[in-house]
């Protein structure tokens, strides 16, 4: 008999109100219209808009009357999902309940994806927990369970953690996904970032040949075709992206000679040379993964894991394994003497497992299944005695849930005197202790481990007394042979001296406590002193200041404000604000961990930046008495850039941008009628940090205002501060307002894009530039019409226009599945020529205004390598413009000088862009946010990047002209591929 499992979960109101009117039940007034991208499958359900709105947020927002309208009588919305899941979750809000039985993996992932796409959070969470549940005893995903994460899990922001770990198992064993029957359903953007894997434990010419059986499965009408040629050729478009990411000099020159039928398709051989070399290891690593040794060695080279972390494949770190606790195999044969032989029935190591080099352990724990671990870079080989500490600054103990890195904790040794030393272990054991922090005792049976908090960063797990299941020692060199650092000056220097900071609000005590917030610890129980603090606070901004100090630090204040106002330059790393209100004297501050370096797109709108680790604070005096403390709890509208506004006269403050925490803290600029200076500070209850406010809800004028940058002592360089718990929930279907745009009444609802799949922005967020009514009216004139009055129909039109526009560039929007169509050095404000390898649509918004311009381009300019600044012919082309995003009184202009259409022209630093004859072309200003000179010479902002569209009357396209003359800067910009569906 079998037993059968059954989950309920219960859809809770989103409002309690008891005026809310009643759920009716009339007749069914919503139409839901589901793709099936797996099954290729469109299925339509009736619901009620009473009960979707009242049960998730999602359809609270999409069938508001702000934005939902009726045709024939009935609400009409499009999603992408798989069907059978939506059906379970409709049912589940229509009667308030969902009910599951013995729900396998695949079920679960699909229901995740849903509750994601739905903003369901707490169903979301619900899933997630029964999905953790489904692991086996050892604590890790069974072969069953990894194809089906993988292949859902990649389109999720928030189970990428589930990604990773699937990812290297399948790097491992291959065969969970090449042999399974379900391979050649698998979307085209998971099986890039598989072939982009530097290690698969199997033979390329295999790769090469699955690749193969994807691309048949996918190809419409391959079988179809009748001759050898068509078929390769259909192939090649297929497989166009794939094709360059095969590892070609892995193969044998009889593997090469057996895919000589598919040559014409092939890459050229300056690429395939041009690709590196993959890792196709015929054995499966054992033990750790390739990922977690990798951030391991990206930890002991001291390099931000953000960044660009290792692969074990490409890390300067080799891994010798020297010791596997109660092996009983050829292992311990070949290793015998790196084991205790005194009746320790192989449980305990010797020293000679860090003799001659630095060495690694990795041990799991009994029970929990996590794995905690310790880095050693000294060599023991010289006698030592017992309980003789060794100094030494690389030494580190980490944590992790698996053997993949999941939840990595990392704490390395604060005091460098008491790194390590050697201590006794009954019987004739003697075994590293890592401080006081982390050591062993062996108890006949077993061994156990106590964790402490002393001499390192903070404890990698709760204090106490664990049991080790299972114990390996790596020994590890360089490959290039170089010697491993042991004792780093450089951070020495760093870490011992502790000076004092250069403050005139605060004392410094106050930053040990800032400090233990930052860490999270206890104020009370583990509140830092001075000495102790792991942080370091640089000044950067001092409000009005004229001493030396603004000299020495002038590139991190506004120009135009009389050092009233800081730049964002200040906030390119962590950091601290303090400001000292005006009357009451009180203190209040913010920690920003954030770096915003890359964060330079200045479109108007509220750019937010998700985080768990901020927090606002106010204290009572200059040493935190009486301070409230509040954490950001809405990670998702944590931190955003907002550009700072007059309170009085409603304009913008020349080039001034500053950090907003949630609604609950921002800033304003006064002048007042004497012609006097002042930044306010707003405070707001908010649902972003904790409540109550730090301070009444209120206006302040700040009288003084200080910066600091925060790192970390122990850190050669300055790393970007992260947080671990991520935002949980994507919001790629959000449909959200922005407040510093009107919003038009004509057209109440902004339909959910993606609709019968005339516009796919997969990847980006689904709002738009313009409008569907917009879309439609420009098809016309790509169809060779020229009225620029408004459509009669412009929803319907818009279904059934012969054109599908694939989202490729979204200034300042990057999404990682296009990457190649970003310029890599401009901040993601350029785009590259691979947007316009087919016709093409760019659309662009004036800064300041709501006008829009245009440009259409018919021309594939892959098969055009002509010289730049060569014109192409075509009669196609058109430019045009209008007063807002519905197409409002739309000007267009065709070219009327086709040999001198369009040309490709270069735009600084290493872009290239089309331009339309003489009457649009592009300008890219770096400005100065990297350097302290000016851009001199133009009248535009100077300090932040951004692109400028020139409009001329060359007379090249119809005049007159779709502005007037002049230099425009664009605040938002997207490029379309444009393919027809009807032929």
């Amino acid at each position: 008999m079998f037993s059968t499992t059954m989950v309920s979960y219960t859809f809770p109101d989103l409002t309690t109100d008891s005026l809310d009117p009643p759920i009716i039940d009339g007749p069914h007034d919503t139409l839901i219209e589901i793709y099936d991208r797996t099954s290729g499958n469109i299925k339509t359900f009736d619901a009620y808009s009473s009960k979707l709105r009242r049960k998730c947020e999602y359809f609270k927002v999409a069938l508001s009357e702000k934005w939902a309208r009726k045709i024939d009588d009935k609400y009409k919305l499009s999603l992408e999902v798989s069907t059978d899941a939506f059906e379970i979750i409709l049912k589940g809000i229509c009667d308030g309940k969902v009910t599951l039985y013995n729900p396998d993996t695949n079920i679960l992932m699909e229901l995740m994806l849903i509750s994601d796409v739905l903003l369901l959070l707490e169903f979301f969470d619900f899933l997630r927990s029964k999905l953790d549940e489904k692991k086996n005893k050892n604590k890790e995903w069974s072969d069953e369970d990894i194809f089906p994460i993988l292949k859902t899990s990649y389109r999720i922001p928030s189970t990428q953690d589930l990604y990773l770990i699937c990812q290297d198992v399948f790097a491992e064993r291959p065969s969970i996904l090449f042999d399974s029957p379900d391979f050649v359903h698998i979307e085209e953007e998971l099986l890039l970032r598989i072939l982009k894997l530097d290690m698969l434990c199997i033979p390329e010419i295999k790769i090469f040949n699955k690749l193969i059986e994807w691309g048949i499965a996918n190809t419409p009408d391959y079988h179809t075709l009748t001759d050898k040629t068509s078929q390769i050729n259909a192939l090649g478009v297929t497989l166009e992206d794939s094709l360059r990411l095969i590892q070609y000099k892995n193969m044998s020159r009889e593997e090469r000679l057996s895919i000589q039928d598919y040559e014409p398709i092939l890459p050229t051989q300056l690429v395939r040379y041009k690709i590196p070399p993959r890792s196709n290891s015929l054995v499966e690593p054992e033990v750790i993964s390739s990922r977690l040794t990798g951030l391991i060695a990206t930890y002991v080279d001291r390099k931000d894991p953000n960044d660009n972390p290792y692969t074990g494949f490409n890390a300067p770190l080799q891994f010798r394994h020297v010791f596997r606790m109660k092996d009983m195999t050829g292992f311990y044969t070949e290793h015998h003497k790196f084991y205790n032989k005194s009746s320790t029935r192989r449980l305990l190591p010797t020293m000679k497992c860090c003799h001659d080099r630095p060495s690694l352990m990795i041990m799991k724990l009994k029970r929990s299944g996590k794995i905690i671990g310790t880095y050693n870079p000294v060599d023991w080989k010289q006698d030592i005695s017992k309980r003789v500490y060794v100094s030494t600054s690389e030494s580190f103990l980490f944590s992790c849930d698996d053997r993949y890195g999941t939840n990595f904790k990392l704490s390395r040794v604060r005091n460098f005197n008491r790194a390590m030393c050697l201590e006794s272990v009954y019987p004739s054991g003697v075994l590293l202790k890592f401080g006081e922090d982390l050591s062993f005792e062996y108890n006949v049976y077993y061994v156990n481990c106590y964790i402490k908090n002393n001499y390192y960063e903070h404890p990698i797990m709760e204090e106490g007394k664990y049991e080790i299941e299972e114990w390996d020692i790596y020994k590890i060199h360089r490959k290039d042979d170089k010697p491993i650092v042991v004792m780093n000056e450089e951070i020495k220097i760093s870490h011992q001296i502790n000076p004092l900071v250069e403050t005139k609000i605060v004392d410094n005590d106050f930053f040990a406590l800032v400090a233990t917030w930052i860490n999270k610890k206890d104020p009370v129980k583990d509140l830092y002193t001075w000495s102790n603090t792991p942080f370091k606070f640089t000044p950067l901004f001092r409000m009005k200041d004229a001493t030396d100090f603004y000299h020495q630090n002038n590139n991190y204040y506004n120009k135009s404000t009389d050092r009233l106002l800081p730049t964002m330059k200040c906030h390119h790393g962590p950091s601290l604000m303090i400001m000292k209100l005006k009357s009451s004297g009180k203190i209040i501050g913010t920690y920003n961990p954030v770096s915003w370096k890359q964060k330079l797109g200045r479109s108007g709108l509220c750019e937010y930046e998700n985080t768990s680790e901020s927090f606002i604070f106010s204290i009572e005096d200059a040493i935190g008495t009486n301070y409230i403390l509040s954490r950001v709890k809405n990670f998702r509208r944590a931190i955003c850039s907002e550009e700072v506004y007059s309170r009085n006269y409603n304009t913008e403050v020349p080039n001034g941008v500053l950090l907003r925490f949630g609604e609950g803290l921002q800033f304003y600029y006064e002048e007042d009628y004497r012609g006097e200076e002042s930044v306010l500070c707003h405070i707001k209850r908010n649902d972003s940090y904790e409540q109550p406010a730090i301070i009444p809800e209120g206006v302040y004028t700040i009288d003084e205002w200080e910066i600091f940058r925060v790192s970390k002592r122990d850190s050669k360089f300055q790393t970007r501060t992260y947080s671990p718990v991520i935002s949980k929930y994507t919001t790629f279907n959000y449909i959200f307002t922005n407040p510093s745009r009107k919003i038009k009444i004509r057209n109440p609802i902004r339909k959910i894009r993606n609709s019968h799949r005339k516009i796919i922005c997969d990847g980006f967020r689904p709002h738009q530039i313009i409008e569907d009514e917009f879309i439609a009216l420009i098809s016309t004139w790509i169809e060779g019409e020229n009225s620029t009055e408004e459509l009669d129909d412009p929803y319907d039109d818009f279904l059934e226009m012969p054109f599908q526009f694939t989202l490729l560039f979204r200034m300042n929007g990057r999404s990682k599945s296009h990457e190649k169509y970003y310029n890599q050095s401009t901040y993601n404000l350029l785009p590259t020529m691979k947007c316009h390898h087919g016709p093409s649509l760019m659309i662009m918004r004036i800064k300041d205004s709501e006008e829009i311009i245009g440009a259409y381009n018919p021309i594939n300019w892959k098969l055009d390598l002509s010289d730049k600044k060569t014109y192409a012919t075509t009669t196609e082309s058109f430019i045009f413009s209008s007063k807002d995003e519905y197409g409002t009184e739309a000007t267009l202009s065709r070219v009327k000088t086709p040999d001198k259409a369009i040309s490709q022209t270069s735009v600084y630093p290493n872009g290239i862009l089309l331009k339309f004859g003489e009457d649009l072309s592009f300008i890219y200003r770096h400005g100065n946010i990297h350097t302290d000179e000016p851009d001199y010479g133009f009248d535009d902002d100077i300090i932040w990047p951004h692109v400028i569209c020139h409009i001329k009357s060359d007379g090249l396209y119809e005049q007159p002209t779709i502005l007037p003359e002049g230099r425009y800067e664009i605040d938002a910009w997207e490029i379309y591929r444009v393919t027809r569906t009807d032929k």
